[in-house]
């Protein structure tokens, strides 16, 4: 353990915003950005 007591989900949350921020130069909408952070990180739902 390395000391941070982040759950599963916030490990996510914090991946998506990280994508998402990176991408909006990317696509010409945010809401673009974040449907494609998550289809990265979740391509099976």
């Amino acid at each position: 353990m390395c000391g941070h007591t982040y759950t599963h989900i916030e490990h996510y949350w914090f991946a998506i915003k990280n994508r998402v921020r990176r991408n909006i130069p990317l696509f010409k909408s945010f809401r673009h950005a974040v449907d494609s952070a998550f289809l990265h990180l979740f391509p099976l739902l």
